[in-house]
């Protein structure tokens, strides 16, 4: 999970006198080796070497990333309402084989979104989340380019807290979808009583060293560590073909 952002900007840019655009002026990382976090996000992403008032820095086509040099790695674990940050890429599927041939650790190999949501085309839309330096969770996804694109975060449902509602969080199919879902309502201040979790999906084996990943007299544990805190068998992983 990203626990990293010290801070995040908004920058109003008007293109034209009848249009705004806006995006984040920058993301800001603890980082314990911040020259390596630079050259990480240089060779696996699209970002360029460059100096922000006097310090190295990461350029990303219109958004920042500057770094904090630290004794102590940053949290790991959910710790605020940030989630990732996130990049693009026009075929996935030969951007997972670069990763691969990088070296790229990955929190959640690629997966195609219908596998998550459950519904959708298949091969159309897919998705990875690479653990970059410190841990960061770093999404890439289907996209017309390969560009920072997002910052993702937590919601607490503010309309339905306000209005004095539960959030009831739910997941109707299999995969690691519950495991996001199950994250997401450990974080929120009104998650209902009712919660909605199919369980785990025995066609791909994980495990967790903290939690069972299964309800349990009406309770599932969340999982903890980076990612999703559960480990796929690497036997499982070794049955995979290459796809080109």
């Amino acid at each position: 999970m990203l626990r990293v952002l010290l801070s995040l900007f908004f920058l109003s840019a008007f293109a034209s006198s009848s249009a705004a655009q806006t995006h984040f002026h920058h993301v800001h990382l603890n980082s314990t080796d911040p020259r390596a976090a630079i050259e990480f996000y240089t060779t696996h992403l699209s970002g360029a070497k460059a100096v922000f008032d006097g310090a190295d820095a990461v350029w990303t086509q219109a958004s920042w990333l500057l770094f904090n040099n630290v004794k102590q790695p940053p949290p790991s674990e959910v710790v605020s309402p940030l989630f990732h940050i996130g990049w693009g890429a026009e075929d996935m599927k030969a951007e997972f084989e670069r990763q691969i041939k990088l070296g790229t650790t990955f929190q959640t190999v690629l997966t195609d979104g219908v596998e998550l949501f459950g519904a959708g085309t298949r091969d159309r839309n897919f998705f990875m989340y690479l653990d970059g330096p410190d841990h960061v969770t770093i999404e890439v996804q289907s996209a017309m380019h390969h560009d920072f694109m997002h910052v993702h975060l937590f919601s607490d449902n503010p309309v339905a807290a306000a209005a004095g509602l539960d959030c009831t969080p739910h997941m109707s199919d299999g995969g690691l979808g519950y495991l996001y879902v199950a994250h997401f309502a450990s974080c929120v201040p009104n998650a209902g009583p009712f919660q909605e979790y199919k369980g785990r999906d025995e066609s791909l084996p994980v495990a967790s060293d903290t939690s069972t990943l299964r309800c349990v007299n009406g309770m599932l544990k969340v999982p903890a560590g980076p990612g999703l805190g559960v480990t796929i068998d690497p036997a499982f992983v070794a049955k995979g073909e290459v796809i080109r």
